[in-house]
C-alpha cells in the first residue's frame, strides 16, 4: 500500500541543560562554579534523539569550548530513550548529565523527579514560550514538518491545501499516512485550536483509516 502523505505542527525539541555549556563564541558564559564542579567529574554524558549528524556537532563543538570534559553521546528515538531513562532510574542509575528530547518527555520525566531545574543563561536569549519558567526545560531547537505527497500517485491540483481537505473521504484505506508518534502535531492544533476541535478532528481523521507508521517520511 503506497503512502501517499504525512503531516504534522512544529515540534519542539528539549533541552535539559545541567552545565549551561553553550554553542558558539561570543555568547553568554556559563557559571564558573559549574564549570569548575564540571572539571572534577572530567565527563558529560549526552542523551539525545536528535539526528547523529546533528548531535555529533553539538557534542564536537561542546569538546572544543570544554576541552577537559569528555563529552558521551548517546542517540536513540524518543520512545527507546524515555524506556532507558526509566529503566536505568529503576536499576539506581542515573548516567546521563543532558538529554535532548521530544516534548512529551517532560512531564514523564518531572513525574518521576528525574530532571532538575536550572535556568541557563542562555534563556535570555529567548522567547519566553520556548522557556519553562520552572526551568525545566528549554526549547534547543525547532523543526517544522510540512505535507508531503507521492508525485506519481497524486497530481498538484489534487493536493489538501488545507487541514479540513485530510478528511476527505477519497482519502480513506491508508492513502493518509501518519508518524505514529507525531503527538507534536495533536499538541500543535491543540494550541492552535483548542483542546476539543483538535480532539474532534483527529477522531475524524481516525474514521479514514490512515496509515500509521513510525518516522517522518
Amino acid at each position: 500500500m503506497s503512502t501517499r502523505f504525512f503531516v504534522a505542527l512544529v515540534t519542539a525539541f528539549i533541552l535539559f541543560p545541567m552545565l549551561g555549556f553553550h554553542l558558539a563564541e561570543g555568547q553568554i558564559n556559563p557559571d564558573p562554579k559549574l564549570v569548575e564542579g564540571a572539571k572534577k567529574e572530567g565527563e558529560m554524558i549526552f542523551y539525545t534523539t536528535m539526528t547523529l549528524d546533528q548531535s555529533k556537532e553539538v557534542v564536537d563543538r561542546f569538546q572544543k569550548k570544554y576541552p577537559f570534559i569528555k563529552p558521551t553521546l548517546f542517540r536513540t528515538g524518543g520512545g527507546p530513550l524515555l524506556n532507558k531513562i526509566f529503566t536505568e532510574a529503576r536499576g539506581g542509575r542515573h548516567a546521563w548529565d543532558v538529554v535532548v528530547g521530544r516534548a512529551e518527555m517532560v512531564v514523564p520525566l518531572m513525574q518521576r523527579k528525574l530532571i532538575a531545574s536550572y535556568r541557563s543563561p542562555e534563556t535570555k536569549m529567548l522567547d519566553d514560550d520556548l522557556v519553562d519558567q520552572e526551568g525545566y526545560w528549554s526549547a534547543y531547537y525547532v523543526i517544522s514538518y510540512v505535507l508531503g505527497w507521492h508525485t506519481k500517485l497524486v497530481k498538484r491540483e489534487e493536493v489538501p491545501k488545507t487541514y479540513e481537505a485530510l478528511v476527505d473521504p477519497k482519502w480513506k484505506g491508508g492513502n493518509l499516512s501518519f508518524d505514529n508518534e507525531a503527538y507534536g502535531m495533536l499538541q500543535g492544533l491543540m494550541r492552535a485550536w483548542g483542546r476539543e476541535k483538535a480532539i474532534a478532528y483527529f477522531k475524524r481523521i481516525a474514521a479514514i483509516e490512515p496509515s500509521m507508521k513510525r518516522g517522518n517520511t
